[in-house]
């Protein structure tokens, strides 16, 4: 099955979505469609990529390509509540378990 991004501005518009592909950022896919989400560091360090997670969270691992050196929001259960779109990506089980997925992520900046 797939998962399915979706990318919106910091006022609430949607950029555009891209289906996620395992071993890559949110910003390293967002950037092979078109969509632009800042950069600076590139190792969750500096925050300039940081995304309110606004659906989705529990597909989410934070620290997908290496650990976030800020210290980030969680709800509940766990799962992400903001993300830094640099370091983070889709879990990789979530490719296996046969459903559909969406992520939907705001860009704070």
């Amino acid at each position: 099955m797939s998962i399915t991004v979706s990318i919106k501005d910091p006022s609430g518009k949607e950029l555009g979505s891209f289906v996620a592909q395992d071993e890559k950022s949110f910003q390293e896919l967002a950037a092979m469609h078109g969509i632009s989400i800042p950069l600076a560091c590139g190792g969750g360090v500096c925050g300039v990529c940081l995304c309110q997670v606004q659906n989705g969270g529990e597909a989410i691992q934070p620290d997908k390509i290496t650990t976030p050196l800020i210290p980030l929001p969680r709800d509940e259960q766990g799962n992400p509540k903001e993300i830094l779109a640099c370091v983070a990506g889709v879990k990789s089980e979530m490719f296996a378990d046969g459903e559909e997925h969406t992520i939907t992520l705001q860009k704070a900046y």
